[in-house]
């Protein structure tokens, strides 16, 4: 029996190996690729008063991507999908600037505060490939169908997103006879990069023995698409998909009774139009014309990323000071209140993809214990 178990594992093993070994690669790979090249010009001032009670810092920079690795399509005659060879320029340009104070400061108490912001003012494509002005960045499930995609684009700046939109006349949406969105292939909807991030740190001793610690961080514009939100308004799992119309109905009921969604746009020459629909003809209509514009959210956010509270163990007075230099025991919970966000369906500060979430798991919170000794 041993015998003939061995001798299938060693059929299933020459299989595999065959299945590797006539296996044709689709990527040919320059065999001179390289990592990139930045060239980056700083200038910046540094500023304390008031024996370093008051200060701030501010940096301008200027930096140059080269020769970033990049996939490039080739004609199916050389045998080879895509080449990876190095290509392309990205101008960036911006601002980093932090400011600290101590606000209060007495033998018992003590309260430093200092927060950083960050401004991108410039992210330019320069250039891809010669003869190749538009590049995808990132795509994740059902790119090529429904969802959006981000993309580099010669004199655009870098990550842009686009998808299926919804087609407009004077910013109006535009609808068929139905009720329901005429599609706008390869809509613009803006870049996956947020505009301002930053963070604001409070640190407060108490008594020389206790110290809390009170970290938020933030990020300003930005959009992504969310994968969960289309499916579930698709699915029937989200809020605003069992919501009251302007009638106080449940839109879920039939528009017979009442029901549906109340729908407003304009037809084909630009005349005022609007519909009641079915509630889960509405909501279908988004994977069935392929239109991604509906799960487009905004990065904004302002989260409480960690609150800790430690205590300095007193080693001296424990008598173990000759064992143990310091002792900090502390509790720290990390990513306990998400304080402001413009959608109230998923966690920017978790998206994980150029491109926005895709069905990836909720964001966690967490609390745990830490003992920091020093001999």
């Amino acid at each position: 029996m041993r015998g003939r178990d061995r001798r299938a594992a060693d059929r299933q093993q020459a299989t595999r190996l065959r299945q590797i070994t006539t296996g044709v690669p689709n990527n040919l790979v320059d065999p001179n690729l390289h990592g990139a090249v930045n060239d980056e010009k700083e200038i910046g001032i540094e500023m304390r008063f008031l024996k370093n009670r008051v200060g701030f810092s501010a940096t301008y920079w200027d930096r140059t991507n080269t020769d970033f690795p990049v996939d490039v399509s080739v004609t199916g005659t050389t045998g080879y999908g895509v080449t990876s060879v190095n290509a392309g320029k990205i101008v960036k340009k911006g601002w980093e600037v932090t400011a600290f104070v101590k606000p209060i400061m007495t033998k018992n108490f003590e309260w430093d505060l200092s927060g950083t912001w960050g401004y991108l003012t410039e992210n330019t494509v320069a250039s891809i490939y010669p003869g190749i002005d538009r590049l995808v960045l990132s795509s994740g499930s059902f790119s090529g169908s429904f969802a959006a995609y981000s993309v580099n684009q010669v004199g655009k700046p870098w990550g842009e997103m686009f998808g299926g939109g919804i087609k407009k006349i004077n910013g109006v949406p535009q609808l068929d006879a139905s009720g329901l969105y005429i599609r706008e292939a390869d809509v613009n909807f803006g870049s996956v990069l947020p505009q301002y991030t930053g963070g604001v740190q409070n640190t407060f001793n108490i008594f020389k023995h206790f110290t809390v610690n009170v970290n938020i961080d933030y990020s300003y514009g930005g959009k992504f698409f969310s994968l969960s939100d289309f499916w579930g308004t698709f699915s029937g799992l989200t809020a605003r998909t069992a919501e009251l119309n302007d009638r106080g109905i449940p839109s879920r009921d039939p528009v017979a009774d009442g029901g549906g969604v109340h729908v407003f746009g304009v037809d084909a020459t630009g005349k005022p139009v609007d519909y009641y629909v079915e509630g889960q003809t509405y909501w279908h209509q988004f994977q069935g014309r392929n239109i991604a514009e509906n799960s487009i959210y905004d990065l904004t956010f302002v989260k409480l990323r960690e609150l800790s509270l430690g205590y300095k163990v007193p080693v001296e007075k424990l008598g173990i000071g000759r064992y143990v230099k310091t002792a900090v025991f502390s509790v720290v919970s990390r990513n306990p209140w998400l304080i402001y966000t413009k959608n109230k369906g998923f966690d920017p500060s978790e998206i994980s993809n150029v491109f926005g979430e895709d069905g990836q798991l909720p964001g966690t919170r967490s609390l745990g214990v830490n003992l920091k000794l020093g001999f």
